[in-house]
C-alpha cells in the first residue's frame, strides 16, 4: 500500500511538560487539528472558546489509569468540561478519551500529559454516501436475474449470467459483518433473518439493542440496508451466509459525527464477534487520528476493515478513512471496466469493485439503483468474509489483492489497476 501515515493531527512535540502556552500558540494548535480545513465559522469558535467536542489521543501502550487521571484531572482543574468516553487501552486497544470543554479548558490538563498524548482533534460532522436513484421498486422475491456486478467478479473477463466459485460456495458462513452506516432494514426478506440489530451510536454513550427490540439500529435512510445487502444479502450479496450486524451511527437523514464512528469501531473491537469485517461506507474530506488508531486496533486483532474511497471525484488519501494504511480502500469501476469518474482517486485506493447501476434492496421491502464507491467497498467486505471463512484471517487485505485481476481496467486516474475479483 501506498497510504501516507502522517495524517492531520495535533500532536504536541514541541511542547514540554509544565510549558506555558501562549493564547496566539493555542489557537493556532487547536486550529491545526481540525478533521478539515477549518472554516471562518469554526475558527471563530476557537477563538471564541465556545464548549465543542474534542477526540484525544493517547500513546499506544500506555496504563489505563492515565486515562482514568486525565478525565479526573478535566473535572477537577475546568469550569465545565468534562470526559464523555473513555476507551480501555489494555490488550492493544486504541486509547483515547472524547471530552466535552473550551479551548482554555483543554490546555489547563494538556500540559501534564504532553508526554502521553498522540493527538487532538475536534469533533467533526460526517455523511453517508448515496441515496438511492429513486422512491424504489418493489422488491422481486422470485427474480433469478444475476446483477451485472456479481456476474463480474467471479471471473476475469466478461459477463456470463452466473456467479459461483470455489470461494463463493462458503457463503461466508460463521463470519460476523459489521455495518457501520444508518442501521439496516433487518426484516427484508433479503436478509433471510441473518440481519442483526446490534448497536446505536448517535450520542456520546452507545446503546445495546435488546433480543427481539427491531427499532434499535433500524435504517429509515437506506444506505445502510442497501450495502448490508450487498455484502450478504441472498439475492444481491456476495457472502450469502453471513451474519450481518446493524450498527447505527449515523442519523435517519444520513448525518453522523466522528466520534460516533469511534465509538462503534472501539465495541466491535472490544465486544464484536469473531471472525469479523468491518464495513465502512462513508467519507469525509480531511484525515483523521483517531479514525486511524481505531482501524489499525481492529486490524492488530485479525478484523478486516473495508472503506469506500468516497463520492468527490477527489484524492483518497485526503479522505477519511479511506486515507488510514490498514483499511482496505475501494474505488468504484463501470460495467465496460472504466473507472467511475465521480470517485474518489489516487495511491490510496488498493482495489476497485462495481459500483455504476448497482441493484440493492431498500427498506419496505423494496429494491433500487444506486451509483457509488460505498456500494463497491460493501462488494469487497463480502469478499473479505469469503476470505475469511475459508481460514485466511491474518491477512485479508492481501488475499483480495492477490486474487484480483489486474490490467483491465480503463481510465485509472492513479488508481491501482486491480479489479476485484473471487474465482
Amino acid at each position: 500500500m501506498m497510504k501516507v501515515g502522517s495524517l492531520l493531527l495535533l500532536i504536541v512535540p514541541h511542547l514540554h511538560s509544565g510549558a506555558e502556552l501562549q493564547d496566539e500558540d493555542t489557537v493556532a494548535l487547536l486550529q491545526n487539528s481540525l478533521h478539515t480545513h477549518p472554516s471562518r465559522s469554526r475558527t471563530q469558535s476557537l477563538t471564541q472558546d465556545r464548549r465543542l467536542e474534542w477526540i484525544i489521543g493517547f500513546r499506544r501502550g500506555v496504563q489505563g489509569n492515565r486515562l482514568d487521571e486525565f478525565c479526573s484531572l478535566i473535572g477537577k482543574k475546568t469550569r465545565d468540561s468534562s470526559c464523555t468516553f473513555q476507551s480501555d487501552p489494555s490488550d492493544d486497544k486504541a486509547a483515547l478519551v472524547i471530552v466535552e470543554g473550551r479551548r482554555t479548558d483543554m490546555l489547563v490538563v494538556v500540559v501534564d500529559f504532553v508526554k502521553d498524548l498522540t493527538f487532538f482533534e475536534l469533533n467533526v460532522d460526517l455523511q453517508v454516501g448515496h441515496r438511492m436513484h429513486g422512491k424504489g421498486d418493489p422488491y422481486e422475491t422470485d427474480s433469478d436475474q444475476i446483477p451485472w456486478n456479481l456476474d463480474r467478479i467471479d471471473a476475469i473477463t466478461g459477463l456470463d449470467n452466473a456467479f459461483s466459485s470455489q470461494l463463493i460456495a462458503n457463503g461466508g458462513a460463521g463470519v460476523h459483518v459489521y455495518v457501520i452506516d444508518t442501521g439496516i432494514d433487518v426484516d427484508h426478506p433479503e436478509f433471510e433473518g441473518r440481519a442483526i440489530t446490534t448497536i446505536e451510536v448517535m450520542q456520546p454513550k452507545i446503546y445495546t439493542c435488546k433480543e427481539g427490540e427491531l427499532d434499535c439500529a433500524r435504517d429509515k435512510h437506506g444506505h445502510g440496508t442497501f450495502s448490508a445487502a450487498l455484502i450478504g444479502g441472498k439475492r444481491f450479496g456476495v457472502a450469502k451466509n453471513v451474519t450481518l450486524h446493524s450498527i447505527k451511527s449515523f442519523m435517519d437523514g444520513g448525518v453522523g459525527k466522528m466520534s460516533w464512528i469511534v465509538l462503534s469501531l472501539d465495541w466491535v473491537v472490544s465486544h464484536g464477534h469473531r471472525p469479523a469485517v468491518v464495513y465502512m461506507g462513508f467519507s469525509a474530506p480531511g484525515t483523521s487520528n483517531c479514525m486511524t488508531a481505531e482501524i489499525e486496533a481492529a486490524t492488530r486483532k485479525g478484523i478486516a476493515v473495508i472503506a469506500a474511497a468516497g463520492d468527490d471525484a477527489g484524492d483518497s488519501c485526503t479522505f477519511s478513512p479511506a486515507a488510514v494504511p490498514s483499511a482496505v480502500t475501494v474505488s468504484a469501476s463501470t460495467k465496460t471496466d472504466g473507472i467511475w469518474p465521480l470517485g474518489n482517486n489516487g495511491a490510496c485506493v488498493d482495489v476497485s469493485a462495481p459500483g455504476e447501476n448497482i441493484i440493492s434492496a431498500r427498506p419496505g421491502n423494496k429494491q433500487d439503483l444506486a451509483t457509488s464507491t460505498s456500494s463497491a467497498a460493501a462488494l469487497v467486505a463480502g469478499a473479505a468474509a469469503l476470505i475469511v471463512r475459508e481460514g485466511n484471517i491474518t491477512d485479508v487485505s492481501s488475499s483480495i489483492l492477490a486474487r484480483a485481476t489486474s490490467n483491465v481496467l480503463t481510465r485509472t486516474n492513479g488508481v491501482a489497476n486491480k479489479l476485484l475479483c473471487i474465482k
